[in-house]
């Protein structure tokens, strides 16, 4: 790889949005400024109706902000809108033509948006990579438009390609994508490959916040990263992942809904590198979507996580964490999609409906901007909760932020 590496390959903003005056009404917007005030903090946010439609008249005066409890005052609230894709045809790849790698600043530049495509060859099965294949050709293709770019990287580094628009070659790189899981490795082996996906899940979010003023999407197709799972169990000492007063339940239902309370991170038993993960992801404006490809038998079921991110509800998530399937809500996924404001795509084959979904949320989307009331510089998570008065509309963002440390 060339230019920005697989450990830099992104972009992405500050946690912070520049506010002059506040915003009583949505301002439509592209380019949102930034700049980097350790007591500002931004939320992207999504409206959406019954039908999980964007709704776009929503007011600052019907919101109401609260931090670990505490009334905030919001200081700026916009409507940012991203120009559509924009519909090319894809030339043919020539051999004799390298790709040269976007730079920072073209990044920064850039009218559309801007993807980060995560590969975790580690944990898919060989005979699910042409449908892992099959999501990407489908997103590149019918997706992301001539004026997104995007990059492509593998967790085991056998495959990557730099931030480019050059479609035909991130087709070319996604034809040589392979899995590698066996259900044969040892525990340890299973281990060390977990940590090392979620360490450059990590690092690759850290690098996304060199480029600025931007708001990036990562799209992790993974049907799991095995974090509380080890050879299809769930150990007791994985289950108290959160802290509700009622560590090793297995009845907690609402750990990880995307419209349920936020998590305390600092109670995770998994890997410390899922908290690193988050918090860099948070810092640098990116959105983690999980996409498991080894779908379903039903063909045309959009389960809740895309179009209300509830779902699959508790029933079903208990008997999850009972059996000790890779659908737990132990399991790395889960939290590093829903802590940072995405979503979980899994038992379904109706890729594309999950990806239509993306695309919205990365090209139409509200920014909420306050000065938080704590300013001490502890480093330590903060949970955010916004209301809306308002009946029969749903909000989704981004309920956790960690605190500058001195």
């Amino acid at each position: 790889m060339h230019g920005l590496t697989a450990t830099a390959v992104i972009a992405a903003s500050v946690l912070v949005l520049y506010a002059e005056t506040p915003q009583q009404s949505p301002v439509s917007t592209q380019t949102p400024q930034f700049r980097a005030d350790v007591q500002y903090v931004e939320i992207p946010l999504i409206a959406v109706d019954e039908r999980g439609q964007f709704v776009n008249d929503v007011g600052q005066r019907e919101l109401q902000l609260l931090e670990d409890g505490r009334p905030q005052k919001i200081v700026n609230f916009q409507l940012v809108t991203v120009p559509a894709p924009r519909a090319a045809a894809i030339p043919k790849p020539s051999a004799a033509n390298r790709v040269e790698p976007m730079s920072v600043a073209d990044l920064q530049r850039l009218e559309g948006r801007i993807y980060l495509l995560v590969v975790d060859d580690y944990h898919i099965r060989n005979t699910d990579s042409t449908r892992t294949r099959s999501i990407l050709q489908d997103f590149v293709r019918s997706h992301m438009g001539a004026n997104d770019a995007a990059a492509l990287v593998s967790t085991s580094g056998a495959q990557g390609l730099d931030f480019t628009q050059d479609r035909a070659a991130l087709l070319n790189a996604v034809e040589h994508l392979r899995g590698s899981f066996t259900t044969e490795e040892p525990d340890s082996v299973r281990e060390s490959r977990a940590q090392s996906t979620l360490a450059t899940i990590a690092r690759l979010t850290t690098d996304l916040d060199t480029i600025e003023r931007r708001r990036k999407a990562l799209l992790l197709l993974t049907p799991f990263i095995g974090c509380a799972v080890a050879n299809g169990v769930l150990r007791e000492r994985d289950i108290s992942i959160f802290d509700s007063g009622q560590r090793g339940s297995l009845d907690q239902s609402q750990a990880f809904e995307g419209n349920g309370p936020a998590t305390r991170l600092s109670t995770f038993t998994c890997p410390a590198t899922i908290v690193s993960g988050i918090q860099s992801a948070i810092h640098s404006n990116t959105t983690v979507y999980a996409i498991d490809p080894r779908g379903s038998e039903v063909t045309d079921f959009v389960p809740l996580q895309v179009d209300g991110r509830g779902g699959p509800g508790s029933a079903l998530r208990r008997a999850d964490r009972l059996a000790g399937t890779n659908n737990s809500i132990g399991d790395a996924m889960f939290p590093l999609a829903t802590e940072t404001g995405g979503f979980v795509v899994t038992r379904s084959n109706a890729f594309g409906k999950a990806l239509d979904r993306i695309v919205r949320e990365q090209s139409v989307y509200y920014l909420l901007g306050y000065y938080s009331t704590n300013t001490t510089h502890d480093g330590k998570q903060r949970i955010t909760r916004i209301d809306i008065q308002r009946n029969r509309v749903t909000l989704n963002y981004r309920r956790t932020y960690f605190a500058p440390a001195r």
